[in-house]
């Protein structure tokens, strides 16, 4: 890989859902456009704080020789009633590629946390009004942006989304008046689990969710925190890109990232190559 160095930057905010008066509740703005401005000015600050704190060499490193992860976790994008509409979701991608499109942070790598959006099923007849029955269809993933002028918008990023609810992804009952706080029990996950296999975590289009990505010739793999280790049976724990390994003649992970709001590391389920590195 061209990067002699690798270079990791962890951000930590708690963004679970927090307790008000005994009951959990999301924290956030009520008007989107408004929540999700003040969630990209903290992580600028604190893209910054990283930027100012990186030790020096001297004489200085020539540019190229040292990639920057700077990874978020889980959640940091939800909003005040736990997901976005999906407008508000380009938004907030917008607003970060915006955010990072200098050349001062060429030689970076953001990993944005989760981005969650929600749509809502429609009847399947006119005038295909929303179905209020339907559970909400939503979307958790993470955004894997390249920064700096050459790699801006779509051409320099990377979608995973995660596939598998947890228990703790969600509020189960509202304490709003007015009834908007997204319940776990009425949302389902999208797309689906993918079936698994050797090479179907490989992404085939930067966008299409799957776990498995090359980025500045690295071979990244990413599971978004429950995707990490799932208990599928009593005791026993498997891991989204640990069933579906690389192909013989496929790049082999070489870094590993796993967004996330309450996972550890589990090595079982550690799936770079020999001396490949894994950042939670």
């Amino acid at each position: 890989m061209p990067y002699q160095q690798v270079q990791y930057i962890a951000y930590v905010i708690n963004t679970a859902p927090q307790r008000n008066n005994g009951i959990k509740t999301y924290l956030g703005l009520p008007d989107a456009a408004e929540d999700i401005d003040a969630r990209c000015q903290l992580i600028l600050r604190a893209i910054q704080t990283a930027q100012a704190n990186i030790a020096q060499s001297s004489p200085p490193e020539a540019p190229g020789t040292t990639l920057k992860i700077f990874l978020a976790p889980e959640f940091y994008f939800r909003g005040s009633t736990g997901a976005y509409d999906m407008d508000s979701v380009q938004l907030a991608i917008s607003a970060l590629q915006n955010m990072v499109k200098g050349d001062e942070w060429n030689d970076w790598l953001f990993g944005f946390g989760s981005i969650l959006g929600l749509s809502a099923p429609t009847f399947p007849y006119p005038p295909y009004n929303i179905n209020p029955a339907a559970k909400k269809e939503v979307y958790n993933f993470t955004l894997l942006q390249r920064g700096g002028s050459a790699n801006q918008g779509p051409q320099g990023a990377n979608v995973v989304t995660k596939e598998l609810k947890s228990g703790i992804d969600f509020i189960t009952q509202t304490q709003s008046a007015n009834n908007t706080d997204i319940l776990i029990g009425n949302v389902n996950y999208l797309p689906p689990a993918s079936s698994s296999g050797p090479g179907r975590e490989r992404q085939q289009l930067n966008y299409d969710g799957a776990g498995i990505c090359t980025i500045s010739d690295i071979t990244f793999g990413v599971e978004i925190c429950l995707d990490h280790s799932a208990e599928t049976a009593p005791g026993v724990y498997v891991g989204r890109l640990q069933q579906s390994p690389q192909l013989p003649n496929e790049p082999q992970i070489q870094i590993q990232l796993i967004p996330s709001c309450g996972m550890t590391i589990h090595n079982a389920q550690v799936m770079t190559e020999i001396n490949g590195y894994v950042f939670h």
